[in-house]
Parts: structure tokens; sequence; C-alpha cells
């Protein structure tokens, strides 16, 4: 939809122009604010692949049937549902887990429901849009709330909500701006938005149904810019409950969910009113626009790393004979571009290669990345299996240098000492932080020559940084929880 290419850097600078120039701040429909949703979406359709695809259209009786069949098996669920009063709700979406000890397990809210459990703290986790109680560790504390949500639609109210948004002050003027300037067709984005505010209402009264049943203290959620997640937002701020934001990758001003330079008195209604970040670069990224704003920033730190250290004397560290460069890969357009194939295969003898494949990557994006390292006859110098089976900052403390090109890996990586080379412009606008304070490289070049050149001069390089200390996030609960 976008007239030609744009990369990030542009887009950042699109929407500072845009809060500028329009009161995006004072946007409302159906008494949600608008703008975050906007943001992402212009955000995700401009510049991450697979967004903006149909599905396929389905028959009329085959649709009633089915809708039938979820609203039964809606009230079946709601009616058997037990719940008792819990401090905490916490809520992510399914593909969050991985795989640890045989089990899918989600590693950054799961340690703080252990932690919660061991102080006689009770917590509910709400998952969407399916759940695995076979595979699924610890089933019986989760909730489906996508069974649930059949029965609490909100396509009533479409009607009302198209006549609120052509009262929106200079909404027609912005969305011409948009068109210009990315090629999305305004009323592709009308359309668009009212289905999203539809479904995040809808969302909204599932959770309220959760929360009222189990009057928290906390509602937890894992990337906070979902349908479901806004919902959440929304409901735990009309009941009085505050509602939070785990980290769970990049940050910063790069990301259209992580950066507002206009906010609403009271505060966006669907953001959280907390973020809890792991890290003091993190908390700068985020503070730079909370402050002094009903939005807040905690600096809680890494569950999943907090974890693990705990767990960590029972870990057995790797023989390495020569210095490990770790390559986080990511579901992007092109995965590993011929350049750093080439990188690779002209230092085999020099460095140990290990690539850990991103959990969203499917099992063809792997394929291809085999197939081409077996076609270069480098296979076997290449360790694939255990650097993407082990748990991610186990890998990280394994290895000598970390290379990627935007992934929230680069934070965990920092916290655990190592040094990153960031190899694209998005990941050097994320992680400004980390390379003003020497924990990250930038390198947009893809001259071979002086890619190895980077990583050599890298690990010649001493960790004599001054890190900061990590926090436990065990403290952050105890704060939490002598707050309330």
């Amino acid at each position: 939809m976008a007239k030609s290419k744009i990369d990030l850097t542009n887009l950042s600078i699109f929407f500072a122009e845009w809060e500028k120039q329009y009161p995006v701040e004072t946007w409302e429909v159906g008494g949600v604010h608008v703008w975050p949703i906007i943001k992402k979406k212009i955000f995700f359709i401009t510049l991450v692949k697979g967004v903006g695809q149909t599905k396929r259209p389905s028959l009329i009786y085959s649709k009633i049937f089915n809708k039938v069949r979820k609203l039964v098996k809606a009230w079946v669920y709601i009616k058997k549902l037990k719940l008792e009063e819990a401090t905490f709700l916490f809520s992510s979406i399914y593909e969050q887990r991985i795989i640890y000890k045989n089990k899918e397990f989600n590693r950054f809210i799961e340690p703080l429901m252990d932690y919660l459990e061991g102080e006689g703290e009770n917590s509910y986790f709400l998952e969407y849009p399916v759940v695995k109680e076979n595979c699924a560790n610890r089933p019986d504390r989760i909730v489906d709330i996508n069974s649930m949500l059949p029965l609490y639609s909100s396509s009533r109210d479409k009607n009302r909500y198209v006549e609120e948004l052509k009262q929106l002050p200079e909404f027609e003027a912005f969305l011409e701006s948009v068109h210009e300037k990315t090629g999305i067709d305004a009323r592709y984005h009308k359309n668009k938005l009212i289905r999203t505010i539809l479904s995040i209402k809808s969302w909204e009264k599932v959770y309220t149904k959760i929360i009222k049943l189990t009057k928290p203290k906390y509602a937890v959620s894992l990337v906070y810019y979902s349908d479901a997640h806004y919902g959440f937002n929304l409901a735990a701020r009309k009941l009085g409950v505050s509602s939070i934001d785990l980290q769970h990758g990049g940050l910063g001003k790069a990301h259209p969910a992580y950066y507002f330079s206009k906010i609403p008195v009271e505060g966006y209604n669907i953001l959280p009113n907390i973020f809890w970040v792991w890290s003091k670069s993190s908390y700068k990224d985020i503070n730079i626009w909370t402050n002094n704003t009903p939005h807040k920033t905690l600096l809680g730190g890494n569950p999943w790393i907090g974890f693990l250290k705990q767990k960590k004397k029972n870990n057995i560290k790797l023989q390495k004979l020569k210095p490990v460069v770790l390559f986080t890969l990511q579901p992007i357009n092109d995965i590993i571009p011929s350049y750093l194939y080439k990188v690779i295969e002209e230092t085999k003898e020099e460095f140990e290669w290990w690539l850990r494949f991103h959990p969203r990557m499917s099992e063809m994006e792997k394929k291809s990345v085999e197939d081409k390292f077996k076609d270069l006859g480098i296979l076997e110098n290449i360790t694939i299996e255990y650097s993407s089976s082990a748990p991610l900052p186990l890998v990280l403390e394994e290895c000598d240098l970390h290379l990627s090109f935007s992934s929230g890996s680069i934070t965990e990586a920092a916290i655990l000492q190592r040094f990153s080379l960031i190899l694209s412009e998005t990941g050097i606008n994320y992680y400004k932080n980390l390379i003003e304070e020497g924990w990250a490289f930038p390198c947009k070049e893809k001259d071979i020559q002086i890619i190895k050149n980077k990583i050599r001069n890298i690990l010649d390089q001493k960790r004599n940084l001054v890190s900061e200390k990590e926090v436990d996030y065990r403290e952050t609960l105890k704060l939490l929880l002598k707050q309330n």
C-alpha cells in the first residue's frame, strides 16, 4: 500500500510531524483513544511483512454454524469458570511461549507467577488465542479468554463509532497526509480502525468479567499493543486496577508503541499505567516521554534472566576453541543477506558461528537458511540446534560477540555484559542508548571486509565498561505488593 519503500527513520519523522500538526491526543471513538492504534497500524502496514493479507471468504452457512458453535462453547466455558480473588492477572498471546524442560513456558510471566505463589499470592494467566493444556507448563492457572470472546460482541455499536469518527477534528486532513506520505488509502484506514475499536471493546468486556470475579490489584500484559490488551488496559483503568506492560524486546523512540510526544492530561486510556522495563537503558527510553505524565516507568528487571540465574549452578558451560559469534535471526524479508553469508563463509576458521532461529520463523524459512549453508559447504561449521533451543540468556553468556539486525536480544546481551554489532538502521535507531553506553556498535555497511574488521575489533575490546547492577524482579514484586 505504500507508494515507495519507507524506512523506520522516515516513519519516525512522519509520526513526529503528525503529532505536532494534528490534535491526535484528543481523538476518541467509543471512549477509546485512537492515536496509539493508528500509529501501530501505520507502522505494521508500511514496515512489517505479511500485514494486510485478507482471509479467504467462507460460505454463509459455514459462518453461521461456526458462530453458533462458538457461542455455545463460550456459554459453557463461562458457566464452568470458577475463579478466586487474585492479586495479579497476567495476560499474553500463546506465541510468547518457548520450550523449557519439555513444556511450553512463558519466560517473562511464569517466573513472576512462581514467585508470587511462593509468597502465598494468587494469580491467573489469561491466554489467547489458543490454550494447549497438554503442552503448557502449569495449565491449572490458565484462563482461556479467547473461548469467552464470542459472547461479548460490540458489533451493534458500529454505526455510532462511524459517526464519531467523522467528527474527529482535522482527521480527514491527517488521513490525506498519511496517504500522501505512505500510500495508505483513507477508506482502508477508516474501516480498519472501526473494526479494531469494535474488537477492543469486545475484549474490554471479557477482561471486565475476569477483573470483577478476581478483584486484582494489578493487570499485567506482555506486548500491550494488541486489540486484546488495549481492552485489558481499558477495563483495568475503568475498574481502578493498575495496568502494567512487561518489556519483551526493543523499546524507544523508533518504536511507535513506546514513544509519544503528545499525551492527554489523563493519559492514553488503552496504554498501561506502568511500563516495566529490564534495564536503565530501557528506562531512559520510556521515561523520556512518560516523565510528568500519568504513565510511569518501573525499573523491574528481566524475569527470564533472573529466573535462569537462580538455576545457573546446574548450567554446564561448553568448551570453546575459538571466539563464539552469535547471530540472532529474525523473520524479516531477507533473513541473512548474501554479503553476511559471505562474511560467515570467509571467517569459519577464525570464529565459531552460532545461529539462533527466531521462534516465529517458519520451518520453510529455517530450511532455506540451512540449505544455503549446505550449498556453501559449511553447514557443519555452524552451530544451530543448541543456540536455537537453549534459553537465550544462557546462549548469550556463552558467546563472545552478538550480532543482530534489531532483535530485543541486543538489550539482553547488554544486561549480560556482552557486546552487540547492530546490522540495520532500524536496530541502530532502537538502541541508541546502548550504542552511547558502549555496549552496542552500529554497522550499516554491507562491505564484507569492513564487517569482518568490526567483528575483530570488538572481540579485541575488553569488557571494562561499568555495568549497572541487575534489578531482581522478585524485589520489584515485593515493592508492588507493599504499594497496595
